[in-house]
């Protein structure tokens, strides 16, 4: 899965069984950090070195609202989960073109997996496509200046 968290911290009652749900269907892996102490675990997606989530015992810690994941292939992290019998929404479009679905943990507690509409579109040529705008506008105004 290519999957990245807003780095919330989710509200749970048994902290070792939402550590072992969330690394078993995320392919999550446990963050130590001194920060945490007893009462919180960390949980990083992709970058071990980068908390991209947390459960806690302390609702102190919790972060109001509903948790949201950034997806690079909102299709097939879908079906993943179905596969491992996730309770997951059908997918669905926001206005601005965005795909997402919403996950129940084993606690009920829901996140939202979300696809924006350029996340399929590698960063670098993103960048190279609006260099090439910046560009096209400098020779439109560098022509207009010099007739």
């Amino acid at each position: 899965m290519a999957i990245s968290g807003d780095g919330a911290a989710i509200l749970v009652r048994d902290l070792v069984a939402a550590e072992q749900w969330y690394s078993a269907k995320f392919s999550a892996v446990t963050v130590k950090e001194e920060r945490f102490g007893t009462d919180e675990v960390g949980l990083a997606f992709y970058d071990p070195e980068t908390v991209d989530m947390s459960v806690t015992t302390n609702p102190d810690k919790a972060t109001d609202g509903v948790p949201l994941f950034d997806s690079n292939n909102i299709t097939s992290d879908h079906q993943k989960l179905e596969a491992q019998g996730v309770p997951v929404t059908p997918i669905s479009t926001d206005e601005a073109g965005a795909r997402f679905f919403r996950v129940t943990d084993r606690e009920g507690n829901q996140v939202e997996v979300c696809q924006t509409a350029d996340s399929g579109i590698p960063l670098a040529v993103r960048i190279g496509v609006f260099a090439l705008g910046i560009a096209a506008l400098v020779a439109w105004w560098w022509l207009r200046s010099h007739r």
